[in-house]
């Protein structure tokens, strides 16, 4: 068998039988496809194939992560993977064009690459590869959060605002150092310590130069959206930690349960705020909650769930209050120094982010999260309100 367009009827045979659930007849057409003598020919028409089905899928709204977290969840690494290895192969058609005006999307596909395994294509299953092209023909359009490939020679060369290097350098960095003492701590207090200090300087650097200098902002309705994983176990609560975070620095954000994701909409700075500092609260409370072991979760596993969700719940609650305090603190200090009115200022941004979420998503409906377990809700809001927490410098934050 070394004719191409027998191989890709044969390729396209088995994506549909796995499309319609059609295992073994899938698994018969592997083993035809695996014959020693076809293996080059194979592998060229799979590569094609699987980089003809992302250029669609760009098409489609979706983005290089999206792409790679959804086979990771749905088939696992190793689909995850070779999904990784299509989308490096297939950004060479695009890489030029990418640097100069879609810097976010080619720092995706970068942070790919560097995950990938030594080995590469060279790697490549058969029987992987066809799965991936099942699910890849399978995915639904997704809301175009920013142009696609096939229209960027029509772009300007030139950086878009909505490059994820929005957060000055110098900052982004203090902001990570914290982060990272309070994710290191054992101890809650200093965790919460360490990350109100992040979140005021958060806050501090939305209210930038140009805004105090002006007494308005250049360009108040710059919004972006930037799409987060949020995976199981507890998937309902974590989003709801992401959309307490995203409240507080200025943000919108909206959840696709089925496909792993939430799309966060905002000014770039405070998104990019957003990502880095629900990633470490959601270290530090998952760490919180697995210290916490009450005698009544030995009854059972779903007492033992019950008791999660109720946690994380009552985290999230609790370090939305907080975030919103040390943020209104930080505005305030900053009105006092400067004389500006920043409260509208940055309501203007709140209203920006909520207008793109509506006009992008279309209606959005709202979600009710309960906590079933007192014990767990009551000890998430102590994991999340332990300290006696201090602003940089030194006063302590309200709440």
């Amino acid at each position: 068998m070394r004719d191409d367009s027998q191989i890709r009827r044969l390729v396209d045979r088995a994506v549909h039988a796995l499309r319609l659930g059609h295992r073994s007849a899938a698994d018969d057409i592997v083993r035809r496809l695996q014959r020693p003598e076809a293996r080059e020919a194979v592998r060229a028409v799979l590569v094609e194939s699987l980089e003809s089905a992302l250029a669609a899928l760009w098409e489609k709204g979706w983005q290089p992560a999206d792409v790679a977290r959804v086979a990771r969840r749905r088939l696992g690494k190793a689909a995850a993977e070779s999904t990784a290895a299509a989308i490096v192969a297939h950004s060479r058609t695009y890489a030029q064009w990418g640097r100069a005006v879609a810097p976010e999307w080619m720092a995706q596909v970068d942070r790919l690459g560097a995950e990938l395994p030594a080995a590469g294509w060279a790697s490549l299953e058969v029987s992987t590869a066809l799965e991936v092209l099942a699910l890849m023909g399978m995915l639904p359009p997704l809301p175009q959060l920013t142009p696609p490939p096939s229209s960027w020679p029509k772009l300007k060369a030139r950086p878009p605002r909505s490059g994820r290097v929005v957060l000055d350098p110098g900052v982004l960095e203090r902001i990570r150092a914290l982060l990272a003492k309070a994710e290191s701590t054992e101890f809650d207090a200093e965790a919460e310590a360490f990350t109100a200090k992040a979140q005021e300087l958060m806050t501090r650097h939305r209210i930038d130069r140009k805004t105090l200098a002006g007494g308005e902002e250049r360009h108040p309705r710059e919004v972006i959206g930037r799409r987060v994983g949020i995976d199981d176990p507890y998937a309902r609560q974590k989003f709801v930690l992401l959309s307490q975070v995203a409240a507080a620095n200025g943000c919108r954000a909206a959840w696709q349960q089925m496909l792993g994701f939430a799309t966060v909409f905002g000014h770039p700075q405070d998104v990019a705020g957003v990502e880095e500092l629900f990633t470490s609260l959601l270290v530090q409370a998952t760490r919180s909650m697995q210290r916490e072991r009450p005698l009544h979760l030995r009854a059972s596993g779903s007492a033992v769930a019950r008791f999660r969700r109720s946690f994380m719940v009552g985290f999230a609650h609790r370090v939305g209050q907080r975030l919103a305090s040390a943020t209104a603190d930080a505005v305030t200090a900053a009105e006092a120094e400067t004389g500006v009115a920043l409260v509208p200022l940055l309501a203007a941004r709140e209203r920006a982010a909520e207008e793109t979420m509506q006009s992008t998503l279309g209606r959005v409906g709202t979600m009710s999260v309960s906590a079933t377990d007192g014990l767990g809700y009551m000890l998430g809001r102590e994991a999340a309100d332990a300290a006696d927490l201090r602003t940089v410098g030194g006063g302590k934050l309200p709440g």
